[in-house]
C-alpha cells in the first residue's frame, strides 16, 4: 500500500485532496514538522516508510547519489504550483501507477506537464 510523506512545499490541501483518494498520506505542515532538514525528511520517510512528494528537485539528487533503491520520491516538475493543478496532476499520476501496478518504495518518479520519468533499478 502506497504511503505517502508531503514535503513542506505541498499544500494541506493536496493532503487532504490525496486521502480522499484513498492513499495513507502525512504531511510535514499539518504535522509542524516544516522546518526539519532534508537529510530528516528522508530519515522521517525510510522510519516509516513511506515515499516523499515534492516539489523539490534536491530530494531527486538525494536519490541518486545516496538512497538509490531504499527510498521512494516523487517530484512535481510543473510549471503552475497552484493546489489545482498539483491535485490534477497527481490524481492522473495515481491512476497511472495503479493501472501499471506500480511498487513507487523504491523508485524516483518526477510527474512533469505531459509525461512521467520512473527511475527504478532493475531486478
Amino acid at each position: 500500500m502506497l504511503k505517502l510523506l508531503l514535503d513542506a512545499n505541498i499544500s494541506p490541501e493536496t493532503a487532504r485532496f490525496i486521502r480522499s483518494l484513498n492513499i495513507n498520506t502525512k504531511s510535514l505542515i499539518e504535522e509542524n514538522l516544516s522546518g526539519i532538514t532534508d537529510e530528516e525528511v528522508v530519515a522521517l520517510a525510510k522510519k516509516e516508510k513511506q515515499v516523499i512528494l515534492t516539489f523539490d528537485f534536491d530530494f531527486g539528487y538525494i536519490y541518486q547519489l545516496k538512497e538509490q533503491d531504499k527510498l521512494g520520491v516523487v517530484v512535481l516538475r510543473i510549471k503552475d504550483q497552484t493546489v489545482e493543478s498539483a491535485n490534477s496532476h497527481l490524481e492522473r499520476f495515481f491512476n497511472y501507477i495503479k493501472q501499471k501496478k506500480l511498487n513507487l518504495s523504491d523508485t524516483m518518479a518526477i510527474i512533469e506537464e505531459d509525461k512521467y520519468r520512473i527511475h527504478q533499478k532493475h531486478k
